[in-house]
């Protein structure tokens, strides 16, 4: 007897968090729902249909409260009737159908391969890129209608054809040819850029140099500093150490691009060098393509 008198104390204890852990994330649960019920109505007021419907799916489950599922319902399918929809292809000069094809709407890649079905875009202008390998991008700009349905966007992609680039002439004075132009202007882009990066995580060591001091002078004193002071400085620090190497490997490229397009400008034309900047979680990474 005495030893389950001892247990039922800890039995009502874990009911007691079990409780307490449901609670909350229905909690979560509604506030998500709120949120949804929100964005979906100011989305589709904006005729942003497509990241409309996206928040009015997330407030008609089950989980929400009745009465925000009965107006998500109606507005999903509002939105449904209204949310234009196109059907993309492209094809060869023969006529051929092409497959492997990157569709870009408004320089955001929607698809990466041409398979007959029907993508939704919100209604009003709006640019579709092409772009296939081998192949000389095609742009079709088209005007969307509001419930237009499967509306046919197509474009013609020819092969890439080489042009031969006239040797300069020996009694001409060296100049800089049409192939090395792209060459310097990226060279001069890239090298910007990192100057302005290395002048912004100059800027991040500073202040938070001296944000560190300020709190070690104050707070610091009785340990009584918020995560958010302390969040604060740290996150300047993260911002210099991630500006300062990209900014410093930015420069190098543009330098060396610089110089590379001035040699260029005095030789045959060839394919012109690529620089790449990618973001990575917690920095980024460049790089740089061609024929040297």
């Amino acid at each position: 007897m005495r030893r389950g008198c001892r247990a039922w104390p800890l039995t009502v204890a874990l009911a007691l968090l079990a409780l307490t852990a449901t609670n909350a994330a229905k909690g979560d649960d509604k506030i998500d729902c709120i949120t949804a019920f929100d964005d979906a109505q100011r989305l589709r007021d904006e005729g942003k249909f497509v990241n409309a419907r996206g928040r009015a799916l997330v407030c008609v489950r089950n989980a929400c409260p009745a009465v925000l599922r009965a107006d998500c319902a109606t507005w999903l399918a509002n939105i449904e009737a209204s949310l234009p929809t196109v059907t993309l292809s492209a094809t060869d000069r023969e006529g051929h159908d092409l497959s492997a094809v990157d569709v870009e709407v408004d320089g955001v890649l929607r698809t990466e391969a041409l398979e007959g079905k029907a993508i939704a875009v919100d209604p009003g202008p709006h640019v579709f890129r092409f772009v296939a390998k081998d192949r000389p991008p095609s742009e079709v700009r088209v005007i969307l209608h509001q419930g237009e349905r499967n509306r046919q966007v197509s474009a013609v992609l020819d092969a890439a054809a080489g042009a031969a680039v006239p040797m300069a002439s020996a009694t001409s004075e060296p100049g800089p040819t049409s192939s090395s132009r792209p060459v310097l202007m990226t060279g001069y882009i890239t090298a910007g850029a990192g100057l302005l990066l290395l002048g912004g995580a100059s800027y991040a060591w500073i202040s938070g140099s001296n944000a560190l001091s300020d709190l070690r002078s104050s707070c610091g004193k009785t340990s009584t500093c918020s995560q958010g002071q302390v969040d604060d400085v740290r996150n300047r620090y993260i911002i210099g150490d991630t500006a300062g190497p990209l900014g410093g490997i930015a420069v190098a490229l543009g330098a060396y691009l610089v110089l590379f397009g001035s040699h260029r400008s005095t030789t045959a034309a060839g394919p012109t060098p690529m620089v790449m900047v990618d973001a990575l979680h917690g920095g980024a990474s460049v790089g740089i393509s061609g024929t040297f």
